[in-house]
């Protein structure tokens, strides 16, 4: 009889210790707080191939993004005076956009992967503020038809774009080097741009040539 007693109390505290173990630990779960940005960093933390090939498509995805959700205003841009040194085909400017957007692209993943893999250092901070001035560039100076505030904005991104070569280049000789066409394609970028607000903006002389005399009938002096 004392034996069969004992036997239940050790049945009846082993299940109500394995029940309070249940409940500390399901009260010590955290609820999953999986979301697309953390599936994304985790993907590019454990395949660096994949890492490398998805910041390499970063600047091109977005700019090609900007540009499809613009209004087409080509017709505009084509009746506005440009200089004569200055690139007048896109089969000339877009590919040679794409291939030094690349090169940036890579130049950053360069900076992510030897930093740690840290997001939040001051080379890609630079490199986010360059690429989201240039990826507004389109939609201000064809969807808001602004030669004034796309001048100022290529300043801005050439600017940004600058810092970021710089601040590469010290951490990674390589990455710097790579920002060099992008900085060259950009420098051409930002002198047409005020080229063209220079000249699109100044006002036209209606007046008569100083050469015609009006009392004459048009002969010149």
């Amino acid at each position: 009889m004392d034996d069969t007693a004992v036997l239940i109390d050790e049945i009846i505290d082993h299940y109500d210790g394995g029940s309070t173990k249940a409940r500390n630990s399901n009260s010590k779960q955290k609820p999953c707080s999986c979301n697309i940005n953390d599936l994304f960093i985790s993907l590019l933390h454990d395949h660096p191939c994949l890492s490398a090939i998805a910041m390499t498509m970063v600047p091109n995805f977005g700019f090609f993004l900007i540009v499809d959700l613009t209004e087409d205003n080509g017709r505009w841009y084509s009746m506005l005076e440009h200089p004569t040194w200055g690139v007048t085909t896109g089969e000339i400017y877009f590919p040679l956009l794409l291939s030094v957007n690349f090169l940036q692209g890579y130049a950053a993943y360069l900076i992510w992967d030897g930093g740690g893999r840290v997001w939040t250092s001051l080379p890609l901070f630079f490199y986010g503020a360059n690429l989201f001035f240039l990826w507004i560039h389109f939609p201000i100076f064809l969807g808001l038809r602004s030669l004034k505030w796309g001048a100022l904005d290529m300043c801005l991104t050439v600017s940004a774009a600058a810092a970021t070569s710089l601040l590469f280049y010290r951490k990674n000789e390589v990455a710097g080097c790579l920002m060099i066409p992008y900085l060259m394609l950009l420098f051409y970028d930002t002198m047409r741009d005020i080229w063209m607000y220079i000249k699109n903006n100044t006002p036209k002389d209606n007046k008569p040539s100083a050469k015609t005399n009006p009392s004459a009938g048009g002969g010149t002096l």
